[in-house]
């Protein structure tokens, strides 16, 4: 199951000062296309219960993208992993954290609602 979660996502352009000072100085700035950013809710208690969790211990060789890819059969689904585990980045990571895995991937990719 590959579903790009772009697909249905607005482009916007961003106009904003801080990206024209970046910018302007390599070629002429008019904006920059960008998708828009999903809002995503976090699953409510009963939306939790309803799904199934696996846990994981993070280690040396532990990757998102990894976990994704055994636990869903895509590596690209890796933001669900780290949205339902509230972190924005791997980096935020310590070895031994439990990182929870939810699963079905139908299932909690429509508790996003995507």
């Amino acid at each position: 199951m590959s579903l790009s979660r772009y697909k249905e996502m607005p482009i916007i352009k961003n106009v904003d000062d801080d990206y024209k000072i970046v910018f302007s100085s390599r070629f002429p700035y008019n904006g920059i296309n960008q998708y828009n950013t999903e809002n995503l809710s976090y699953p409510t208690d009963s939306q939790r219960k309803s799904m199934k969790i696996a846990k994981e211990v993070w280690g040396y060789s532990s990757r998102l993208y990894k976990y994704a890819d055994t636990y869903y059969g895509d590596p690209s689904y890796w933001w669900v992993i780290a949205w339902y585990n509230k972190i924005g980045t791997e980096a935020e990571l310590r070895y031994g954290r439990t990182i929870f895995i939810p699963s079905p991937l139908e299932y909690v990719l429509t508790t996003y609602g995507l």
